[in-house]
């Protein structure tokens, strides 16, 4: 069952034009800097050390395969941010609009637009494109079609814009696409956007006889009409440029970034990545594969068994998936080259402890981790009484051991850094403990050890549940 807005049929093409209308000049003149206004360019986010990039996530750009963050726009981001030296961290609006409005009040330093507008007030902040998106009607073939011939099948169809006349055609709220004028030279077409729903559900709704006409990228309607043999996506619109939106006075940002596209562009990375989220089969076959988010907030097989222990251990199920797919890759049975065993990658020791073995069901062995977790916060919850800085000691004592942990805790209290506090203080004593001049200290118990592993594992999973707890929407 779908959930959406109620279609709005009734609202005329004068409303869907003073909506964009009012959207662009809000983004406009929010954008334009204030002489007394702070200004955010390069150099204020390298300070920070991170660029914010807000997009909408769907199957082609941003999403989760099988644990694993994916897509065009991820993996090209991701790239930048290597360029830049500088964090990705992204940042999921409800709709189109409102990752706009993260850009005005600097939220975010980045906007991914599914369709750059052509419209002047935003080209003066877009970055070049970064290729061209056909986009497609999508409808449905004649309900006896499978008795027809391929010459009267297509006499039912649509086949050119000006037989749009008159009609009606929906598109996802979730693309800035407002009422088609960009793309479509017939201006006697009705284009109707709504929140709430993705392309996804939209060729739903056209399959289901809910909508005649909906408009989609290919890229994505290529993805979903493959279930449903009597959706038919070949009449093309028209196309649209793919690119990125930045503040108008993130001079330097857009420059540098502009130039390294250039370069980027020409590259075999950049063609793979093409090839493999819009041209090839690989991403048909991961959207064939359920556990794919965006769609019905999964991650995992072993969801319903993380819902079920987490809240042993007061967590959100979601950081439980991120430290399992850390661990093993969601993988039950692998085994690291130190011993350690199974989905929670527990040592046999461990598992023998908690009254397991290796031939213990999945079900079985997420217990005996929750476990584990459940152990390492009675050692720690007398000394970080703050939750979410808590689960930092947790993850790295479950990485590295407890021991190890509190003797960079008491490094910290001897060198004046905050013993209760993991990034720059605890972690940096942590990192230490390769050097003599620290792992022979008297206050360290446990010797000697490499943190550096430690302190990326913590990172890697925190990073991991927010691209998570945005992909999946879910509670």
């Amino acid at each position: 069952m779908i959930n959406y807005e109620a279609p709005p049929s009734r609202r005329s093409q004068f409303q869907i034009k003073t909506v964009h209308f009012l959207l662009l000049m809000l983004v406009f003149c929010t954008c334009k800097q204030q002489p007394s206004e702070e200004i955010v360019d390069l150099p204020q986010i390298r300070e920070k050390k991170k660029i914010v990039v807000a997009t909408c996530n769907n199957a082609a750009d941003y999403f989760v395969h099988e644990g694993e963050m994916m897509g065009f726009q991820y993996e090209v981001l991701s790239e930048l941010g290597k360029y830049l030296d500088l964090k990705v961290e992204f940042l999921s609006g409800k709709n189109y609009a409102e990752n706009l409005y993260f850009l005005a009040e600097k939220h975010c330093d980045i906007v991914v637009s599914g369709w750059l507008p052509s419209d002047e007030a935003l080209q003066t902040s877009g970055v070049d494109t970064l290729y061209m998106e056909r986009l497609v009607l999508v409808q449905r073939k004649p309900d006896n079609w499978k008795k027809m011939t391929a010459k009267q099948i297509e006499e039912c169809l649509v086949r050119h814009s000006e037989n749009l006349t008159g009609k009606t055609v929906y598109a996802s709220g979730w693309s800035p696409l407002m009422n088609g004028k960009d793309f479509v030279a017939d201006r006697h077409i009705q284009f109707i956007t709504f929140d709430g729903i993705s392309s996804e559900g939209l060729i739903r709704l056209v399959a289901s006889g809910e909508l005649d006409y909906a408009v989609c990228s290919w890229s994505e309607a290529r993805l979903f009409a493959q279930y449903f043999d009597y959706i038919d996506i070949k009449t093309e619109l028209g196309e649209l440029p793919v690119g990125w939106l930045i503040r108008p006075a993130s001079v330097e940002l857009q420059q540098e970034i502009r130039q390294w596209l250039a370069t980027f562009k020409k590259t075999s990375k950049f063609a793979v990545l093409y090839q493999k989220y819009h041209t090839g089969i690989t991403i048909q076959e991961m959207v064939e594969n359920k556990f794919i988010s965006g769609r019905k907030g999964i991650i995992s097989m072993y969801d319903e068994i993380f819902k079920k222990y987490s809240t042993e251990i007061g967590w959100d199920w979601r950081l439980l998936a991120a430290l399992v797919y850390q661990e093993s890759r969601f993988i039950p049975d692998v085994r690291s080259r130190k011993g350690a065993y199974g989905l929670m990658q527990l040592m046999p020791a461990t598992l023998s402890y908690f009254g397991t073995d290796t031939t213990a069901t999945p079900d079985r062995h997420i217990a005996t981790g929750v476990a584990f977790i459940k152990y390492l916060d009675r050692i720690f919850v007398q000394h970080v009484t703050e939750k979410d800085e808590r689960i930092k000691f947790i993850l790295a004592s479950y990485n590295i051991g407890p021991g190890h942990i509190l003797d960079a805790r008491r490094l910290a209290e001897k060198y004046g850094k905050d013993a209760d506090v993991w990034y720059d203080n605890v972690d940096s004593c942590l990192l230490s403990k390769s050097d003599p001049k620290f792992y022979n200290d008297p206050d360290v118990r446990h010797g000697k050890c490499y943190g550096k592993e430690t302190f990326t594992f913590v990172t890697q999973v925190l990073e991991r549940y927010e691209h998570y707890k945005r992909l999946t929407n879910v509670n």
